[in-house]
């Protein structure tokens, strides 16, 4: 017997809320166009999934309920698992769970807890209480060995600093990126040339932290070839951006929506299609601007995955308004420009608080309260309620509002 027809679905938005929809949906059998401007903000991201479970939240301009509470603590649970099976499928390996947490190393030497993190992150044991280093690498402005190991808070003995360690052939001609190095460490003859000049100078160590450098798509074979030619164990410290832990993350979703069939559209802006007065509307679709000139893309139902301020979802201007950017839906936000920030640069600040109203099916509400749209959905960072950055739980926001998101749409 024939099941349902599945719907038409457009995504907005291709960061990890848009790249997990999207997946989820069409490998539940559904048609998804993934629409992005952009690349989303994988790539500035460490890598890591902060998903802890929001005890309280401060929202603005008045409470509102942290996202993953209206998403629920099922669909937060149900969403990092969907994204592990992914991972996993994929070969790149993440450790953790929502009841505990790992720790990884800042550039800085402190101890960050996350629930989810690339194996390669997590602080060895053998980083705290065995012979220990912190090493960068020639050419390599974005990592200072010093800083780290200078500001070290494991506890115990800090790690030693070892100069940056050389790389095998004439030196660059300009500074290297992070992906610069990931992309040379995949080729096997540079790393057996890299293990014959690295051997001796680590000699007498058992573990070495280095720059997060280890390979962009074959990280796993790089990392054990190099900890079994070395004799030691091998972890990465994230850099400034480009970030290749993030970067690993943001492929490996990507190849599993492609796979899943998922239609990917990039470099496109999206405009909302509305039908129906300020009483009723309900949500069409979208209208692609592109260098071939505009065209409309029909969908049963739409999810918006576009980001707050920073990320281009909302949109402001001189005189303090602020407005959802593809369909115009009110966003929760202070009327006055002024309180928009607070006195200090490093904040916190107001903004990153402002987003559109949700309520427990991810559908956008008005300024009322009542529906927005009908068939319009919104999940992540667009989502009102919570300073993201500031909290714990930065991208169980994004894996439940999604998940919760895709439920009620296939529904």
């Amino acid at each position: 017997m024939p099941g349902p027809t599945m719907p038409d679905l457009v995504v907005i938005g291709a960061g990890l809320t848009g790249l997990f929809a999207s997946y989820l949906a069409a490998a539940k059998g559904a048609r998804v166009t993934l629409i992005s401007f952009g690349r989303g903000g994988l790539s500035l991201s460490h890598g890591c999934i902060d998903a802890r479970y929001p005890t309280a939240a401060r929202s603005i301009p008045e409470a509102l309920p942290h996202p993953i509470a209206l998403a629920g603590a099922d669909a937060l649970r149900a969403g990092c698992a969907q994204l592990n099976n992914l991972l996993s499928a994929a070969g790149v390996g993440y450790v953790g769970s929502l009841d505990d947490s790992v720790e990884t190393l800042t550039p800085l030497g402190g101890r960050r807890p996350t629930q989810f993190a690339p194996e390669s992150l997590v602080i060895p044991t053998q980083l705290l209480d065995g012979r220990a280093a912190i090493a960068g690498i020639l050419g390599f402005r974005d990592f200072m060995p010093a800083l780290a190991t200078r500001g070290w808070q494991g506890g115990g003995t800090a790690p030693a600093c070892l100069d940056d360690l050389p790389w095998p052939g004439a030196p660059p001609r300009r500074d290297l990126y992070a992906t610069d190095l990931a992309r040379r460490f995949e080729s096997r003859q540079q790393l057996a040339s890299l293990c014959d000049l690295w051997r001796p100078l680590v000699a007498g160590i058992d573990c070495l932290g280095i720059p997060a450098v280890l390979g962009l798509t074959d990280h796993v074979r790089v990392k054990a070839e190099l900890e079994s030619s070395l004799g030691l164990r091998l972890f990465e410290i994230p850099t400034l951006p480009p970030s290749v832990p993030g970067l690993r993350l943001e492929t490996a979703l990507r190849r599993a929506a492609l796979a899943a069939g998922v239609t990917l559209i990039e470099g496109a802006r999206a405009l909302g299609r509305l039908e129906g007065n300020r009483a009723k509307r309900r949500a069409l679709g979208v209208r692609v601007e592109t260098a071939g000139g505009t065209r409309a893309i029909s969908a049963d139902k739409t999810l918006l995955a576009s980001g707050g301020i920073l990320n281009g979802g909302l949109h402001t201007d001189h005189a303090g308004s602020v407005i959802e950017a593809t369909f115009g839906a009110p966003v929760a936000a202070h009327a006055t420009r002024a309180a928009w920030v607070g006195p200090a640069l490093s904040g916190p600040h107001e903004y990153p608080h402002f987003g559109v109203r949700v309520n427990d099916r991810m559908q956008p509400l008005d300024a009322a309260g009542e529906l927005f749209a009908e068939d319009l959905y919104a999940a992540g960072g667009l989502l009102a309620g919570v300073d993201r950055v500031r909290t714990t739980c930065r991208q169980g926001i994004d894996l439940a509002t999604a998940y919760r998101a895709i439920e009620v749409m296939l529904a």
